[in-house]
C-alpha cells in the first residue's frame, strides 16, 4: 500500500490524546482503535487525577463521535495496562454512548528486519494527523518486552500511535519513543543550569549591588533560565531518525482484543 492509502484508511481510527489541567494543555499523545477499544502508551495517560483527558478524532467520519473526554485519570475504564518500563501500553474502554469509528487490525507475526513500515500520530502537539515512512531496522528484547527499532522520524506526542505495515496496513506495534543520541548529554546540561541557578539564588538577598541599574546576579539567573528553556526545546526537537515501538503481542492476548 502507498503511504497515502494507509493514511486515508487508518486516519478515522487514530486519535489525538490531549491532557489538560485547569483548562490548560499540558501534554499530548496518540491512540488508535482496535476491536472497539482505544490503545495508547501507558505513559501518555499516566497523569494526575486532576487532569482532563480529551480523545479527539480529527478525521472522524459520520456517524463517528469526533471526541470524548475523561474527567480524570481515575475515570478511565482500563481493560489492559502495562507500565512504561514494561510493555508500555494501555487499553481504554470508551464511555457509554460513544459511536466509534473503524478499528485497525493487528498483524499476526513480526516481519523480517528491513520491512517497510509507517507511523501515524500527532507529533509536537500538532492538531493535524501526520504519517511517517521508514524501515523496521532491528528487533530485540528489553526486559519483558520485544522492542522494534525503527529507521523513521518519531517525535514527542507520537507516543501511543500505531506502527503500520506498508504491505498490509495492519498494526505491528505501538510507537513508544524516539532516540536522539544526546539524551544523557542534555540531561547533564539541564542539571548544570539548575545547579547554577540555585547557587546564584543563594548569593542574592534581593538588595545586591546594581550596575547601571541592573542587579548582575539577577541578570545571570535570568540568563541561565533562558538558556535552560532553549536547551529543553532543542532536546525536545532533536531527532536522529531512530525510534522504538513495542510489539503488540501482549495486547493480542488481552480478553478484549
Amino acid at each position: 500500500m502507498k503511504p497515502s492509502d494507509i493514511y486515508k484508511s487508518a486516519a478515522p481510527s487514530v486519535a489525538n490524546i490531549v491532557i489538560k489541567q485547569n483548562g490548560q494543555r499540558v501534554s499530548s499523545g496518540t491512540g488508535f482503535l482496535v476491536n472497539n477499544h482505544l490503545v495508547t502508551c501507558a505513559h501518555v495517560i499516566d497523569v494526575p487525577n486532576t487532569c482532563q483527558i480529551d480523545v479527539i478524532f480529527e478525521k472522524a467520519q459520520s456517524p463517528q463521535t469526533p471526541s470524548w473526554s475523561f474527567s480524570s485519570r481515575s475515570a478511565l475504564s482500563l481493560k489492559g495496562y502495562s507500565a512504561e518500563h514494561s510493555y508500555d501500553y494501555a487499553i481504554v474502554e470508551p464511555p457509554a454512548g460513544v459511536t466509534l469509528g473503524p478499528s485497525l487490525k493487528f498483524a499476526e507475526a513480526v516481519p523480517d528486519v528491513g520491512t517497510e513500515v509507517c507511523g501515524l500520530g500527532y507529533p509536537f502537539d500538532d492538531p493535524h494527523l501526520t504519517i511517517s515512512a521508514g524501515l523496521l531496522s532491528a528487533r530485540f528484547q528489553s526486559g519483558p518486552a520485544t522492542m522494534l527499532k525503527l529507521d523513521m522520524s518519531v517525535n514527542p506526542s507520537n507516543s501511543g500511535g500505531p506502527l503500520v505495515l506498508r504491505d498490509t496496513g495492519e498494526v505491528l506495534g505501538v510507537i513508544a519513543r524516539k532516540a536522539t543520541g544526546l539524551t544523557t548529554a542534555f540531561d547533564q546540561l539541564l542539571k548544570s543550569f539548575d545547579d547554577n541557578i540555585a547557587l546564584l539564588q543563594a548569593r542574592t538577598t534581593g538588595g545586591g549591588i546594581a550596575i547601571m541599574g541592573v542587579d548582575p546576579i539577577k541578570a545571570l539567573i535570568s540568563s541561565q533560565q533562558q538558556m535552560k528553556m532553549v536547551s529543553m526545546e532543542i532536546k525536545r526537537s532533536a531527532n536522529v531518525g531512530i525510534a522504538y515501538a513495542v510489539w503488540h503481542d501482549p495486547l493480542s492476548k488481552e480478553p478484549v482484543l
